[in-house]
């Protein structure tokens, strides 16, 4: 459900604007933050957290995440690490 909601924020984020966004990133945040620890892919992490952090959703959630990207990082997360000591 979290990827639903992600993937409609980018869309009408790309369609519509940040402000089309917002709720729909809102929403993914919230049901992120409902999931179990080992149910949450690191890549959700950098991509929650980084949309918390531009959106000024839940700010400290996403910096929570993006501290968690950097922690968890490996070789399998197709974001730089450099993107989310950026962000």
């Amino acid at each position: 459900m979290v990827d639903f909601y992600l993937a409609q924020a980018f869309i009408a984020k790309k369609d519509e604007g940040p402000e089309a966004a917002a709720p729909l990133f809102k929403k993914a945040i919230e049901i992120h933050q409902q999931l179990s620890s080992h149910k949450k892919r690191n890549t959700l992490n950098y991509e929650l957290g980084k949309a918390a952090s531009d959106g000024d959703i839940y700010p400290q959630y996403g910096i929570k995440l993006l501290n968690e990207y950097i922690a968890n990082f490996d070789y399998t997360n197709i974001y730089p690490l450099e993107l989310a000591y950026l962000s």
